[in-house]
């Protein structure tokens, strides 16, 4: 480990000393299942629970994706919880409005702090990295109002520092593309259905199974917008690709389709 690393990892395991016994939400990504890792060595099994939200705002793979990572690093040193959540039935979140995040952020982490008490356990830990503060995340209000504690950020971890940490601890999603919920994916304004949903989760998955991993489907009025990540654009533009994209597509009713040349980091 990297004596910078190794300095950054000294000082989270004092912070989560500090809070003795505590509730990650745990949603499958890189950054939470490193912080888990690390409250599970740090505190012990009987101080730790993992905070597992689930609802149609996610891919339908990922409750099994992140059960199994679960499973496989974490099964006898932490406590699981998963959470039914119904966000379609939040106002606040439902009308789409600008601050949409912030509510659902909110709404979720007032439930796992529901959860957490029943558990017994005293604190809320995310796992938001210090990257994440220079980016519009409306959620971040949403922690600091409910004062979830923030441990990556404490401890000064930037994203290419958790991947590989993860890595060396052989956490086998350390290099798994970020994610956000399918709701991102649908213009502010417009409305957030169950079906508008299904459609991005089975597209973004179909375009997976073509090996584009971290790709994004944005539904824009009566056009599709695809990204897919920097070094995928041209495999994306090729005949063959766009013709099965195109098909694809079509199969679904929707006609025009879009491609973002920025591309994603």
């Amino acid at each position: 480990m990297k004596a910078g690393i190794r300095e950054k990892y000294d000082r989270l395991q004092e912070i989560l000393r500090g809070l003795g016994q505590v509730a990650v939400a745990f949603s499958g990504g890189v950054d939470s299942t490193l912080l888990l890792s690390a409250a599970c060595e740090t505190l012990g099994k009987d101080q730790v629970v993992a905070l597992h939200g689930v609802s149609c705002l996610l891919p339908r793979r990922s409750p099994q994706a992140a059960d199994r990572i679960f499973e496989r690093h974490f099964a006898g040193s932490a406590r699981l919880r998963r959470v039914d959540l119904y966000p379609l039935l939040w106002d606040d979140f439902a009308a789409n409005t600008d601050d949409r995040c912030y509510f659902c952020k909110k709404k979720i982490y007032s439930i796992f702090m529901g959860e957490m008490e029943k558990a017994g356990v005293s604190n809320l830990i995310d796992g938001t990295n210090a990257d994440d503060l220079n980016k519009d995340r409306p959620g971040l209000r949403a922690l600091r109002e409910l004062g979830v504690q923030t441990p990556l950020v404490s401890a000064g971890f930037h994203k290419p520092e958790i991947r590989e940490l993860a890595r060396e601890r052989g956490l086998e999603n350390h290099d798994l593309p970020s994610n956000s919920c399918l709701a991102t994916r649908i213009a502010t304004g417009a409305p957030i259905s169950v079906e508008a949903l299904r459609l991005i989760d089975e597209a973004e998955y179909f375009l997976q199974k073509k090996g584009f991993q971290g790709c994004r489907v944005r539904l824009g009025g009566e056009r599709v917008i695809v990204e897919v990540r920097t070094e995928h654009l041209d495999r994306m533009t090729r005949r063959e690709t766009r013709e099965s994209l195109l098909q694809y597509f079509q199969s679904l009713g929707l006609f025009r389709v879009v491609l973002d040349l920025h591309g994603r980091e």
